[in-house]
Formats: C-alpha cells, sequence, structure tokens
C-alpha cells in the first residue's frame, strides 16, 4: 500500500475532464481521467485562472474550486522551502571506493530538474558522470 496524499483537490476543467491534485508533501500529483499525467509543482497563471504541468498540458480552473487549488499549490510550496531551508540529520556521506578513495556527497536536495522535482547534485547529473564521481573523478 502506498502513501496516502497530505492533500486532495479535485475539480472539472474547462475542456471537462476530471482533473486531481494530489500532495505529496512538496510535490503535486496531478491526475486526469484517472491518469497520472505529471509529477511536481505546476505553476499558476492568475489572469487566466490556468494551471500549467511543467510543459505536459494545462488546465483551466473554475472559481468555485480556485481557493482550494491555490492552498494545494501553497502548501506544496511551503513544503518545499522547509525542505529546503531544514539541514537533515545527514549532511553528508562518506563512501569508499573499491579503487582506495573517497567521495563526499551532498544529500540536499538543491538541484530542479525540468520536471520539477528536487534531486540531489549528483543525482542530476547523466550516468555516465555519476559513474566518473564513484571512479574517484571530481564532483563539480
Amino acid at each position: 500500500i502506498g502513501k496516502l496524499p497530505d492533500d486532495i483537490t479535485e475539480f472539472k476543467d474547462a475542456q471537462n475532464d476530471l482533473v486531481r491534485l494530489e500532495r505529496f508533501s512538496s510535490t503535486i500529483s496531478v491526475v486526469v481521467n484517472g491518469k497520472q499525467v505529471w509529477k511536481g509543482i505546476p505553476t499558476f497563471d492568475a489572469s487566466s485562472n490556468t494551471l500549467d504541468c511543467g510543459g505536459q498540458g494545462t488546465c483551466e480552473v473554475s472559481d468555485d474550486v480556485l481557493d482550494d487549488v491555490k492552498n494545494v499549490l501553497q502548501r506544496a510550496t511551503d513544503a518545499q522551502l522547509k525542505d529546503l531551508a531544514t539541514p537533515v540529520d545527514t549532511i553528508f556521506s562518506l563512501r569508499i571506493l573499491p579503487i582506495g578513495g573517497f567521495v563526499r556527497f551532498d544529500e540536499q536536495k538543491t538541484v530542479k530538474l525540468q520536471d520539477g522535482a528536487m534531486v540531489t547534485a549528483l543525482d542530476s547529473m547523466s550516468a555516465s558522470a555519476q559513474l566518473w564521481v564513484y571512479a574517484g573523478g571530481v564532483l563539480t
């Protein structure tokens, strides 16, 4: 059984699609007609009441659910800011490499990907760059 969302807001958009926003801490899962289409924090354009899901689509929010949608977005943004501002117990971890070296990894999620997800600097690198770091290369 998966984790239950912290908040859920559901509404019909201008195209009569059923849109559900499920907030899991600082990430919002956007579900349209029962299918998850995007994860991240959507941007909201107040001039047109339009919700943009990171280039994966937009939907128009009706006035009757506008406050609910804004509240979910605000709580996700607040949680994201809190995550960035609150240091976790483990600031870094030291991993011994088979070739005798070690690399210091920062566990704070400070890099924002195109889909809106926050990841560590190492996780934002390509697979080949990560392999280079694990093999003793320098993380810049």
